[in-house]
């Protein structure tokens, strides 16, 4: 591979920019990392994947990474503007189609930011990490509370979600391996503070989820603990728009990871189908 690496900030966005020595690109990726994530945590597949004739942007979030905020305190709407900052200077600096990629989490925040951004253009999901169904909803109903404001006013940001206890990584992720190397990055957030988590997960966004119009592909894993095909299905039934969903038979939670090959060459496909739509937006 002959990918390159550069990490700097747009702003105060922490940034992982790669790209290929080889090969132009056609388009550009923000890459928005899982829970407790980061953008430097995909180096592998990042490097492989732009050699597809792309580049891909990985940021680090509010309060996770490299960000200067206390580690695991953000909000989404501070989020949001992140990558709709990210998804401006990309497009003004490279005149490149700007497309977002969410990994797990991530993915609720790369399809929720595209109505709210011209430069813009589709988006792809590994999951759809979005409040409408299963554990996430009643995480949001729960989180909604008034026990739970009233808790916050009382203890404020005390009070902390253990991500790690939560996700039970060894069923979630499932390879011994890539476990280990989670617990032993120092990068990786351990715990949001409950008043950050309850941000995310009851956002409701300026421009409703049925009322999406651009374009967006959500890859699962049919065998995804973390996100039931049949819950899949209930969130994905919400989404307007050209939205496209892939069940991936057999996969597990992580199919970036699992199934790497796989997942660039469907999300390179998906997003070349919607090049031209795109060019010509970013033209106008």
């Amino acid at each position: 591979m002959s990918a390159r690496a550069e990490e700097f900030e747009v702003g105060h966005i922490p940034v992982y920019r790669y790209t290929s020595s080889t090969v132009a690109p056609d388009y550009a990726l923000i890459l928005l990392p899982g829970i407790g994530g980061y953008g430097g945590y995909y180096p592998d597949f990042c490097a492989m994947h732009v050699e597809k004739g792309l580049e891909i942007w990985a940021m680090d979030p509010p309060g996770h990474g490299r960000s200067k905020l206390p580690r695991g305190q953000f909000t989404m709407e501070a989020y949001i503007e992140d990558v709709l900052t990210l998804a401006e200077h990309i497009a003004r600096a490279t005149g490149l189609p700007v497309f977002t990629l969410g990994s797990s989490l991530g993915s609720g925040t790369a399809f929720l930011a595209l109505e709210q951004s011209p430069h813009l253009v589709g988006g792809v999901g590994m999951g759809v990490a979005i409040p409408a169904a299963g554990w996430m909803a009643d995480a949001r109903a729960a989180l909604a509370s008034k026990g739970v404001a009233q808790l916050l006013e009382v203890f404020g940001n005390a009070i902390q979600f253990n991500i790690f206890r939560f996700l039970n990584l060894e069923k979630n992720y499932g390879d011994p391996e890539r476990v280990k190397k989670v617990y032993n990055d120092p990068n990786v957030c351990w715990h949001y503070d409950l008043a950050s988590w309850r941000s995310y997960l009851t956002y409701d966004p300026p421009v409703p989820t049925e009322q999406n119009s651009k374009p967006h592909l959500v890859i699962v894993g049919g065998a995804d603990p973390l996100f039931p095909t049949d819950d899949v299905k209930r969130v994905f039934a919400r989404l307007g728009g050209p939205v496209t969903l892939d069940i991936v038979e057999g996969a597990p939670h992580q199919v970036m990871f699992d199934r790497p090959d796989y997942f660039s060459t469907k999300t390179d496909t998906w997003v070349r189908s919607h090049l031209v739509t795109a060019k010509a937006a970013v033209a106008t």
